[in-house]
């Protein structure tokens, strides 16, 4: 907080031993640090834009290098796709929010290619929201300047989820096409609660992004939705097809502006400066909230899990009497995705949230313990060894481990048990005899 007006900032500090001990490892370092004040110097006197972060000064001592920047309270957009208690992440957001979201990223994205900057690392994480609900764009250090190229390092750059095919290639013709391809898995991210390339690790991301084929598996809410053509439109291998590469000069986003996704948006207002000025989208409608209501319902075993059936039916609220249907195919598909993310990332007898891929072993031993001595094929002897890993059914695991006590008549054990195997004796030569 400045004293003399009470105005408040954000301090970004960079160790400057910090920089040099990653400088080992990454040479371009320096260049980033440098990078990230001469855009967003740039990017201000062009400007200054609503939805890019201002940086207002900058200044060091002997250890640390500072940003004074413009101050951000509503946190990180990430933040928004985790549940009400933050306990767990992957949480599809609200439709409308999404799509809010997504329309003043394109506004500062199309603001940022207008002045010859490639961001290069559009994310979740580097979108801040104000206190009002406005999206900031923010972490320029690895953005790419065609018009003074001397601080430009590696194609090889960004987070490996949200890089292009090109960039992982390390194509000299990275452009602003690699922006464009990160829109549109931040656009995916928000309605879906994870990205299409997320994986176990940087290698599987990387070749799933260079085959593109996110469209052939998007979620069935996603596909029913007007968002289906504007992220595949985005998520397309060849950078000259992705929409709104054919633009006529760089920011001339008119062909996302104009998609049914987000046409909604800027039908009440056209101009980002007004956008900016005018109320956020914080809440979503009822009719989202309750079909996130009726998902949450559905996934405790609520009755109103019935209702999901296609042939599901409900007298029509206008007095006519006739028979509706209780949701419609994309209402039952958004609140499939909500019951099917729920159960995936959430155990009920911990009540934590679990990786789907790395606790499966900790999902299934809690809830061995909560029905000690079940039996899962239901026969005689099968030992809680086998009761501790989950059926196919249950879990993405698709084997069920095989039972190490399946004695006919054996007792069930009381309590999960470590299964044993015994290991053969190791025999030492015997010395000869002497005669």
């Amino acid at each position: 907080m400045r004293k003399i007006d009470g105005a408040t900032f954000a301090l970004k500090l960079v160790e400057k031993a910090q920089v040099d001990k990653i400088k080992k490892r990454h040479p371009n370092v320096h260049n980033e640090v440098k990078m990230e004040k001469r855009a967003l110097s740039k990017l201000r006197d062009a400007g200054p834009h609503p939805g890019v972060v201002r940086l207002f000064a900058t200044f060091q001592d002997y250890y640390t290098l500072y940003y004074q920047m413009e101050l951000c309270e509503g946190g990180e957009l990430w933040a928004q796709t985790l549940s009400a208690d933050g306990s767990r992440a992957g949480v599809p957001a609200h439709y409308s929010l999404a799509r809010f979201w997504v329309a003043e990223l394109v506004d500062a994205v199309a603001f940022v290619h207008a002045n010859g900057v490639v961001h290069r690392d559009i994310k979740p994480e580097n979108m801040m929201l104000t206190a009002s609900g406005h999206v900031k764009l923010i972490d320029f250090g690895t953005a790419k300047d065609l018009v003074d190229t001397d601080l430009n390092g590696p194609e090889f750059v960004g987070t490996p989820e949200f890089m292009a095919p090109e960039m992982v290639d390390s194509a000299r013709t990275t452009s602003y096409a690699a922006d464009l391809w990160a829109v549109g898995v931040v656009a995916y991210q928000l309605l879906c609660g994870v990205g299409p390339y997320k994986a176990q690790s940087p290698y599987f991301a990387f070749l799933r992004i260079k085959r593109a084929r996110a469209a052939d598996a998007f979620p069935d809410a996603l596909r029913r939705s007007p968002a289906a053509t504007f992220v595949a439109g985005l998520l397309r291998g060849d950078a000259a097809q992705r929409l709104g590469a054919d633009a006529p000069k760089p920011g001339d986003l008119g062909a996302l502006r104009a998609h049914p996704f987000l046409a909604p948006e800027y039908a009440r207002s056209p101009d980002p400066q007004l956008r900016a000025a005018a109320p956020a989208t914080t809440i979503a409608p009822l009719r989202e909230l309750a079909l996130r209501a009726v998902g949450d319902l559905a996934a405790r075993g609520d009755p109103a899990e019935k209702r999901l059936a296609p042939s599901a039916r409900t007298t029509a609220l206008d007095g006519s009497g006739n028979q509706v249907p209780w949701l419609d195919p994309l209402e039952r598909a958004t609140v499939t995705r909500r019951v099917r993310r729920r159960r995936v990332f959430f155990s009920r007898g911990s009540g934590r949230f679990f990786d789907r891929r790395s606790s499966l072993r900790e999902i299934s031993t809690s809830r061995a313990k909560s029905s000690s001595g079940a039996r899962l094929d239901g026969g005689a002897g099968t030992s809680s060894a086998s009761a501790r890993w989950p059926s196919s059914r249950s879990t993405d695991c698709s084997t069920t481990r095989p039972s190490t006590r399946a004695a006919a008549g054996a007792t069930p054990a009381r309590g999960p048990t470590r299964a044993t195997t015994t290991r053969p004796r190791r025999r030492t030569p015997s010395r000869p005899r002497s005669a």
